[in-house]
């Protein structure tokens, strides 16, 4: 049995994942030629909920980053 990663579950490597995982999305939020953006071209959703979801995305992220320096600063004597 493969031994578990402990550090991978420390607090700012989650919230460095956290980051990764929005910055991927926002990512696809700006490129027009994959399924996130086709799908929410599909007329079944509120025009404005790309924007919306972009907005979102993008505070996750900034509260990603402000976590990633609070456990940093943490970590100094």
């Amino acid at each position: 049995m493969k031994p578990v990663d402990r550090v991978a579950y420390e607090p700012i490597l989650l919230a460095v994942s956290k980051a990764r995982a929005m910055a991927s999305v926002l990512d696809q939020l700006g490129d027009s030629n994959n399924n996130l953006v086709h799908a929410l071209e599909d007329r079944s959703h509120p025009e404005e909920t790309r924007e919306w979801l972009h907005g979102v995305v993008a505070e996750a992220l900034r509260s990603a980053l402000d976590e990633i320096e609070r456990e940093y600063r943490a970590l100094r004597p």
